[in-house]
């Protein structure tokens, strides 16, 4: 309701301002933009089509014509995460030269919005409540670590089963980490996307479970995106999480 009461000029402004239907500039070929639809998009489908109430409501919703990627959302959870500022993903963390001394890539800045600090917080303290016992996101709780999410179940032409994804990051007091996860026409988020989340949560904050004997199994800082805010001005401190797979 909310969204219908806003209506879709407000919600196309707002995913804008958020780089949504936008490449974020990650380097590697092949990211694609997404789409946010406009009224106008509508108009170009035939000349007797609407913009109608309802196609607001799916806007509000992440349903309709509404296209984004995972390392659109990943990047738009670091912001929430930075409360306001976004910085262009990279892969490349950092560059070391044969003898030399290892150099961090440059954060480069590529979003921000501007809000009150209790916004943030609001935020922040819903997207908690959905990684908790009562939240959608209770499969991706992890004892003694406060950390935020969302879950979503996107619907689709090519079968029943939904897209399940979800979005989050960790902590909540402290962001190190924002992760993505989809997991393609297999169900709900809550269901099979976030137990996925938490594995990989664990693993990148606390590192890998610990066997028998006390030796690790594999390292907890492979397979990261750096994309958050360089508070030291080095290196980012909060680092993108993908993940991707297809149903069995």
């Amino acid at each position: 309701q909310l969204g219908i009461d806003l209506g879709a000029e407000a919600l196309t402004e707002a995913a804008h301002s958020l780089h949504l239907g936008e490449k974020t500039g990650i380097d590697i070929a092949g990211e694609t933009e997404g789409k946010v639809p406009t009224p106008d998009d509508i108009r170009k489908l035939s000349d007797e089509r609407k913009w109608f109430t309802g196609d607001t409501a799916n806007i509000a919703i992440g349903q309709g014509a509404l296209a984004v990627t995972p390392i659109q959302m990943a990047t738009m959870m670091a912001l929430v995460a930075n409360e306001g500022k976004a910085y262009r993903p990279h892969l490349l963390k950092s560059v070391q030269p044969v003898g030399g001394e290892s150099v961090p890539t440059t954060p480069i800045q590529n979003a921000e919005v501007d809000a009150p600090v209790q916004f943030w917080s609001d935020i922040k303290t819903a997207l908690n409540r959905v990684v908790s016992p009562t939240g959608t996101a209770w499969r991706a709780v992890i004892p003694g670590l406060e950390w935020a999410g969302k879950t979503g179940s996107a619907e689709h032409r090519r079968g029943e089963e939904t897209h399940g994804w979800f979005v989050g990051f960790a902590p909540v007091d402290d962001p190190q980490i924002a992760i993505v996860v989809i997991v393609e026409a297999s169900g709900h988020g809550g269901e099979v996307a976030a137990p996925i989340a938490k594995e990989i949560v664990q693993l990148h904050l606390f590192g890998p479970p610990q066997s028998s004997e006390g030796e690790s199994s594999a390292s907890a800082s492979e397979n990261s995106l750096t994309a958050a805010d360089p508070s030291d001005g080095s290196a980012p401190s909060v680092e993108i999480s993908s993940s991707a797979a297809d149903s069995p």
